[in-house]
């Protein structure tokens, strides 16, 4: 089970993104074993969307606990993750990153004590959780995460609905080892597809006929593109210009969680292209299958980015 403690890991931490109708909630545990500075690290935040029509006050918490006891839970079935077999090897590759879920209902009540006039926000949106672990983080790294918001509820439903037909998007990567590898995760209601080195691999940061990227954190733009030998995706993130409206998140590094190395977006503009590959004319050729936009989504820029 990926998603319970690696108690032998350097670091490890978990991430969840709950979006609802109204805002996006954030919540990020992390610890870094051995640290001698910030060593654990919790994040909270409660970022209403800029079109909300009763906007709130962004809210954010940051502690830095000391633990001194740790439980760990016994070891269940096989999880899928887009990282698949590479996580496996656990003590091989410097970083892993797994998916528990992209799309889980969620309940929330975010208590306020003190606050005038509204004391309790609470209602049901969708959460996409994961976690990462390993010896080390990359030196730059790009995260990327999208799903369509739940409805607002109406009679008679009476709570929102996850079933959209809109699609969701899993996207990590980063340098490490003198290379850049992605893993990336991408369904809909009729197609499903993973990406996973060698076919996302970019050896020495250099594209390849299989993928490619182009990264410009002040414009707040990534795109990729990458492909096997059946389907190929081509994606592209626009969020707000020279972070503006991002946040800025601690990091795992080996020193602990004493710095802001990481900013993310959750305005992003997300457009994505599924080809699948056919025989015609004088051989094998790309034909597009599937065209996709989606606001809301998530887009992070870290390290060297």
């Amino acid at each position: 089970d990926h998603f319970a403690p690696h108690p032998t890991a350097r670091f490890e931490g978990y991430y969840t993104r709950i979006l609802t109708p109204e805002a996006t909630i954030l919540l990020i545990l992390s610890s870094v074993r051995k640290a001698t500075h910030k060593p654990h690290y919790v994040h909270f935040s409660y970022l209403p969307h800029p079109s909300a029509p009763c906007r709130e006050e962004n809210l954010r918490i940051d502690l830095f606990p000391t633990i001194t006891d740790q439980w760990l839970p016994r070891a269940a079935e096989e999880l899928s993750s887009p990282e698949g077999a590479l996580g496996e090897l656990v003590h091989l590759l410097p970083i892993h990153w797994h998916v528990f879920s992209v799309d889980s209902r969620a309940e929330y009540r975010i208590r306020i004590p003190g606050r005038a006039g509204q004391e309790e926000i609470n209602g049901i949106g969708r959460a996409h959780i994961e976690k990462c672990w390993g010896a080390a983080f990359p030196s730059g790294w790009t995260w990327a995460q999208a799903f369509s918001p739940p409805r607002a509820p109406t009679p008679p439903e009476g709570a929102p609905s996850n079933d959209d037909g809109g699609f969701k998007l899993s996207l990590a990567g980063g340098q490490t080892l003198l290379q850049k590898a992605y893993l990336l995760s991408y369904a809909s209601p009729t197609t499903t597809l993973h990406f996973k080195p060698p076919f996302s691999l970019l050896p020495l940061t250099l594209s390849t006929p299989f993928c490619s990227e182009e990264i410009d954190s002040r414009a707040g733009l990534f795109k990729i593109s990458v492909a096997n030998f059946t389907h190929k995706i081509v994606l592209a993130v626009k969020a707000p210009e020279m972070h503006r409206g991002w946040i800025g998140l601690h990091c795992p590094l080996s020193g602990g969680h004493g710095n802001v190395f990481a900013y993310e977006s959750f305005e992003g503009v997300v457009e994505v292209c599924v080809f699948r590959r056919v025989l015609g004319g004088w051989g094998y050729r790309w034909r597009e299958v599937e065209r996709s936009r989606m606001d809301g989504c998530a887009l992070e820029f870290g390290g060297g980015y």
